[in-house]
């Protein structure tokens, strides 16, 4: 099984207005995968990106930590 997940998914307007504001914001997802029974998860998968919009350039800047 496959699951593609992108940050864009997780940015809606008030988390786009705290990204334009040049200030530095972490952003991190977290994915756990479970039986379909349910229970404890069997998995977990995370990734990070810090992000800063540079004003002066007008570009945003992303770092991926896994």
């Amino acid at each position: 099984m496959q699951l593609t997940v992108s940050f864009r998914d997780v940015v809606d307007g008030e988390i786009s207005k705290k990204l334009l504001s040049g200030l530095p914001t972490d952003l991190t997802m977290r994915g756990y995968l479970f039986h379909e029974s349910g229970g404890t998860p069997v998995a977990l998968a995370a990734k990070s990106c810090r992000v800063v919009y540079d004003l002066w350039d007008e570009v945003f800047r992303i770092q991926l930590i896994q």
